[in-house]
């Protein structure tokens, strides 16, 4: 490589004044969310809102769900209203055309609504025409399905098995939220009927979850628990969606509470931290207590992670001090990864001062990844600096590339002249002149 870059101490000051320069004149802007997982990916935002038993895979809620993405959980949504009397098919057609037609969301909503109130077990099917047109992620036609399960039992769920969308999922999560005994010996029956009765199970345990956790979120810790000792993968995923609906509606002192008192093992941990992020949000030194011991345990990279983030945010040597007062803990060193960006974000001064005088280390590698990562759409050519002087070769080509490829989305033309005349292989080159669109 082009030694233009070499991180001398000369140039890594080049590059703290450069960052403290730049912080000062850049324009506001909202700051990405850290990395609690060390990798650069989010672990966990504030307090989620719930997400629909449909848009949720067993490894939780994935890219573009949840809070503010438009599918909302119709159990804490919209509860089955009841006006006292059924609706005429004359009236369900009338309504029906209103909700296709009406263009203002309002009169549209009150026109569903209407349509929930006079939902019956006889009528469901003549109501599910008038919403059969709309995408099964939508709302409405979840919202439907789980009033429909709640009323209908086994008989709303079973229809969904004979139409070309996922029915059953919010049906089943409307049955179990109203009689989950009932809903749950049958779903344990499943075992005894043919495979080839239901596509997916995976799907249907969604929905008992999240049914479940509607009612009676330790009923829902308990099917999870049975269900990873059945062998069944992703249960983490599956207790992160109770974790979530505790966050929403009691806040993260409360389900903080809740997550210590499972069981010991990997699951408890995997659900701490799913909430330690919001925990920490609120106050950090409390979330680093509350966390105890199992930041010593498997999985407690991610509970340190997310609380260094948070606390970084508000007091960076506070929170790397925390981190370097932990010892042997098996996930501190990547938990510098969040802890620098948060503090980078804040204090981009203090934040590079200090790194600048740590000794040659993992904790050090990991931090100027942070640093790289926060400050690379600020100024990618001093974030190039730093990143040449992380000590592992895998770690500091990968810092380089993303530092490049954010400053040809910032400058094309200077991002690839520098690429031409860095030394790097040719296949590393066209990865900074040709990166891919979802690369910040």
């Amino acid at each position: 490589m082009n030694r233009k870059y070499l991180a001398t101490a000369g140039w890594l000051l080049v590059a703290m004044l450069t960052f403290a320069l730049g912080w000062t004149l850049r324009p506001a802007q909202e700051s990405s969310d850290p990395s609690p997982a060390g990798d650069g990916t989010p672990l966990v935002g504030k307090a989620p809102a719930a997400v629909s038993p449909d848009s949720v895979s067993e490894d939780g809620p994935e890219e573009g769900t949840g809070a503010g993405a438009g599918d909302p959980d119709p159990g804490a949504q919209f509860a089955m209203l009841k006006s006292g009397r059924s609706l005429s098919s004359a009236e369900i057609e009338d309504l029906g055309r209103q909700f296709k037609g009406e263009l203002d969301p309002i009169k549209r909503r009150i026109a569903f609504t209407r349509l929930l109130e006079g939902l019956t077990a006889e009528n469901a099917k003549e109501i599910r025409a008038q919403i059969a047109h709309l995408n099964q992620h939508v709302p409405e036609f979840q919202e439907f399905h789980y009033a429909w399960g709640q009323i209908g039992g086994l008989e709303a769920v079973m229809h969904g098995a004979e139409t070309d969308k996922r029915d059953m999922v919010a049906t089943l999560a409307g049955w179990t939220s109203a009689d989950p005994d009932a809903a749950t010996k049958w779903f344990d029956s499943l075992d005894a009927q043919s495979a080839d009765t239901f596509a997916s199970q995976a799907h249907l345990r969604m929905g008992m979850v999240h049914g479940l956790a509607n009612t009676d979120p330790d009923l829902a810790a308990a099917f999870i628990f049975k269900m990873a000792a059945a062998g069944v993968p992703k249960a983490d995923g599956m207790l992160g969606i109770v974790a979530g609906k505790i966050l929403q509606a009691q806040g993260p002192i409360e389900a903080a509470a809740w997550a210590a008192n499972l069981p010991e093992g990997a699951l408890r941990t995997s659900a701490m931290g799913r909430v330690v992020y919001a925990y920490a949000e609120r106050d950090p030194a409390a979330a680093a207590a509350w966390a105890g011991s199992t930041l010593y345990q498997e999985g407690g990279g991610r509970i340190l992670s997310g609380i260094s983030s948070q606390w970084a945010r508000r007091d960076g040597a506070a929170a790397v001090g925390w981190l370097e007062s932990l010892g042997d803990s098996p996930g501190r060193p990547k938990a510098f990864y969040s802890a620098f960006e948060g503090w980078a974000g804040n204090d981009p001064i203090a934040a590079s001062e200090y790194l600048s005088a740590m000794p040659v280390s993992d904790e050090r590698d990991y931090a100027i990844g942070g640093l790289v990562s926060r400050h690379r759409w600020d100024d990618p050519e001093a974030a190039i600096v730093w990143a040449d002087s992380i000590s592992s070769e895998k770690e500091r080509l990968e810092a380089i590339i993303r530092a490049g490829q954010a400053w040809t989305h910032l400058d094309a033309s200077a991002a690839a002249e520098w690429a031409k005349s860095s030394g790097l292989p040719e296949k590393l080159q066209q990865a900074i002149i040709h990166p891919p669109r979802k690369s910040k």
